[in-house]
């Protein structure tokens, strides 16, 4: 049987997030993380206009160019969502290192949290995770919940 992960919920409001990577995994983790009021800096060469925009709009810091050794220094948590599997790999060494939470995409072994499936109504939230092992039932479990938080409001 798959180890289950206990769920923890913490404040991130004011606190510096990092996520590393532009593209439609990492587009999706900013877009969670905004309605959570924590400071989210983008570092990638390139992003899609989804982020662009947040960038714009002045909801986001996005650094256009490519990780550097400390970039996650004093962040609260980071995500590491690249197409490159050497980079998600040198974030996800670095954070351990400096012993700050990190989502790596493409390594459940490698991370040390999991980025939930987020249903979010006003004050509720409900958090959802098949333990890494089924991405596709976390995210039909969420989009239930939601379904059933948006009917209760």
């Amino acid at each position: 049987m798959e180890q289950a992960y206990f769920p923890i919920f913490i404040d991130l409001t004011d606190k510096r997030v990092v996520v590393i990577g532009g593209g439609v995994i990492a587009t999706r983790r900013v877009q969670t993380l905004c309605s959570f009021g924590c400071n989210i800096e983008v570092i990638a060469p390139e992003v899609s206009d989804e982020i662009k925009k947040l960038a714009e709009e002045k909801k986001i810091v996005w650094y256009a160019r490519a990780y550097q050794e400390n970039d996650v220094v004093g962040a609260t948590i980071v995500v590491t969502a690249t197409n490159q599997r050497m980079i998600n790999h040198q974030v996800g060494l670095e954070c351990a290192k400096l012993a700050i939470p990190v989502s790596v995409a493409d390594s459940k072994e490698e991370s040390t949290f999991y980025f939930p499936g987020i249903a979010k109504v006003d004050s509720v939230v409900v958090g959802v995770t098949a333990s890494g092992t089924n991405h596709h039932l976390a995210k039909k479990v969420t989009d239930k919940i939601k379904s059933v938080l948006k009917s209760m409001v």
